[in-house]
């Protein structure tokens, strides 16, 4: 048996060169020499790009674009997408940026380093330690659209001309590093000189926080696209509740900091979102779980039950994409966890349709917090 890091289990067969492989949360594909392994999702390709609209803001470049009837899967619409916003951002060329350097010189450029002057040279010049901001295409926002373009190219897909349109746009980023990202992007500050190539650059942290993952045994290797199911189910169904409960007043928070089980505040928990009446004073605490389960999974029920603790909540709830809904009293706490379901599947009318009713289900269990609270 061999593990991967994108939630996919090798296991050898009886029979030699046979092997099965287990997927877990991930969608998308990995490409290697002499290996293609394709992870199709339960949801159509459609919903999950609808999905994806909502939370990596490709939402416009997605309705006019015709690439979802010519995608034949998650590579191919990826392809074809970034093709095309590339395309788009490039019509006036490449942007070129000022980026700072600290190089040594031998004529003063910029301000000098007047520490390294003393500390490493002893006052003797040249050369000059300077600081200087230089004009050049070698910025980090083409940094990360020519990285994109050469991840895509080496993908195998069923649209070979796309691959060929990417190495072709690939080579207009002359003077431009290739640099090898992995994991999470940081933040990226753009101006308005780069606003061409804002879908490009969009759909480019996409590619590039999905597609770093590495398979390898002795010499080979293989670059993956691999969205990860749990974490845009939740992204999503957290920014559509968000959205739909702003009338309800308070403040929502993603990923809140601060929350501690304990006085001394030695273990931190992290619920996926928590409403605030006003700070320090929660109207609900809400987990989400991309998942399907009978009645909620004893591990969700107990960390659950440690948020309304800490919390000082009355009633808690948790989302999943497929469950059959109930409701626990934990006695001695005092707390009730609401096992609710979010099916993501169907239209985006009928997905909107339901985010309006669950939201109502919301607000009135934050309503019954508040209540609770108060007595």
């Amino acid at each position: 048996m061999r593990g991967v890091g994108a939630g996919l289990r090798i296991l050898a067969t009886e029979k030699p060169g046979l092997f099965d492989i287990e997927t877990a949360q991930y969608v998308g594909a990995l490409a290697g020499p002499g290996l293609r392994v394709l992870i199709e999702p339960k949801l159509s390709l459609g919903r999950v790009l609808y999905l994806l609209s909502y939370t990596h803001g490709i939402g416009r470049l997605l309705e006019k674009s015709g690439a979802l009837g010519a995608a034949t899967g998650l590579v191919e619409l990826m392809q074809a997408l970034y093709c095309q916003a590339l395309e788009r951002g490039l019509r006036s060329g490449v942007v070129r940026g000022y980026e700072r350097r600290c190089e040594d010189l031998v004529f003063l450029r910029g301000r000098p380093d007047i520490n390294a002057l003393w500390l490493r040279r002893f006052g003797t010049f040249p050369p000059v330690s300077c600081e200087f901001d230089e004009l050049t295409v070698n910025t980090e926002p083409n940094r990360r659209l020519l990285a994109a373009a050469s991840r895509l190219a080496r993908l195998e897909s069923d649209l070979p001309e796309m691959a060929q349109t990417l190495r072709r746009l690939s080579t207009l980023f002359d003077g431009v590093s290739r640099v090898q990202y992995v994991g999470r992007l940081p933040q990226l500050r753009t101006d308005r000189r780069y606003a061409p190539f804002a879908p490009a650059l969009s759909l480019a942290e996409l590619i590039l926080e999905n597609s770093s993952l590495e398979l390898r045994d002795g010499r080979l290797e293989a670059i993956g696209l691999l969205v990860n199911m749990e974490d845009l189910f939740e992204k999503f169904v957290v920014t559509v509740l968000s959205e739909a409960m702003l009338r309800a007043g308070g403040e929502w928070e993603y990923h809140p900091d601060g929350v501690f089980m304990d006085v001394r505040q030695r273990v931190k928990l992290t619920p996926d979102v928590v409403w605030w009446a006003q700070r320090n004073r929660a109207k609900l605490v809400l987990d989400v779980k991309y998942k399907t389960t009978k009645q909620g999974e004893n591990p969700d029920l107990y960390q659950m039950l440690a948020y309304c603790v800490a919390l000082g909540l009355r009633r808690g709830v948790l989302l999943y994409a497929d469950a059959e809904e109930t409701t626990y009293l934990i006695g001695p706490a005092g707390v009730e966890i609401h096992v609710l379901r979010f099916d993501a599947s169907g239209e985006p009318e009928e997905i909107h349709a339901r985010v309006k009713v669950l939201a109502e289900r919301l607000i009135h269990l934050a309503e019954d917090n508040f209540r609770a609270n108060r007595a």
